[in-house]
């Protein structure tokens, strides 16, 4: 038999606060509460809501003269406004990081060059290792940084779009950009070979007819972030930007980033607690 206290509870049966108690005899799970040296039997574990009688966590050791329960244990019953919270910091920490990457990305070249440019980005929401995410031109050359918001780590191919097997190809080639398309990685099973790298930021350049494949080989966390950025290169010239414009028009940008940021880390750090 094993036992483990997983925090302060009000007792069903007396109405009185005590150590919420979770013992394993013969591979099941019971709740008891327990006042002192009163034990109050709850109920099997798979039978009683925890979020009814949990009101405080605790990472306490075992009880004197019980083993460790495993982890699994420990995590029933968490709250769901702080699951809610939890997912809810990470998009906040996600959106806020892409309107930082924006003009940290762009605005600089279009300082320096006084050029226009085709640019974009976007969020990928990764469920497992079974899909990877297509980059590719048929027009100007284009840079793209993909990076890691949450919970995975991801190999990159740089290839021909010819490489890939039809209908896929043919869909690619009429494209002028294509960004952010997942595909199964079934489709590319004997290009896997060729992939290399284990990155949580990565940036290329791909010139027309050239695709570059990243593949969330490692998924952590689910559902873990991608955040991606891509710009292409000068296709007009205009004339040149004023430094002091380009700071104001960027200043609310990069404000609504760090509140954004600034929340979304305030909220997962609350549903952690």
């Amino acid at each position: 038999m094993s036992a483990r206290s997983i925090g302060r509870g009000i007792c069903p049966k007396c109405g009185l606060e005590g150590s919420v108690v979770i013992k394993q005899v013969g591979g099941k799970d019971y709740v008891y509460v327990k006042h002192g040296r009163t034990w109050h039997y709850i109920g099997p574990l798979d039978k009683v809501d925890l979020n009814t009688i949990l009101i405080g966590y605790t990472t306490t050791l075992p009880l004197k003269g019980s083993s460790r329960v495993g982890k699994a244990m420990g995590g029933q019953g968490k709250p769901l406004s702080k699951v809610i919270a939890k997912v809810l910091g990470v998009l906040l920490i996600a959106i806020g990081a892409i309107l930082v990457l924006i003009p940290l990305l762009l605005l600089p070249a279009s300082i320096a060059t006084g050029y226009a440019y085709v640019s974009g980005s976007g969020l990928l929401i990764v469920n497992g290792s079974d899909k990877a995410y297509l980059f590719s031109t048929m027009s100007n050359p284009i840079t793209v940084n993909v990076m890691t918001i949450y919970g995975t780590r991801f190999k990159v191919l740089v290839t021909r779009i010819s490489s890939l097997p039809p209908p896929l190809n043919n869909t690619l080639s009429t494209a002028q950009i294509t960004v952010g398309r997942s595909i199964n990685i079934t489709e590319i099973k004997q290009l896997l070979p060729n992939f290399l790298g284990d990155y949580t930021n990565y940036t290329a350049t791909i010139s027309p007819g050239e695709l570059l494949i990243v593949w969330p080989y490692e998924v952590c966390e689910k559902p873990a972030l991608l955040t991606f950025v891509y710009r292409s290169m000068p296709i007009q010239a205009k004339a040149r930007i004023n430094v002091v414009n380009v700071v104001i028009m960027a200043s609310p940008l990069l404000i609504i980033a760090a509140v954004l940021m600034y929340g979304g880390y305030e909220l997962y750090r609350w549903s952690r607690s």
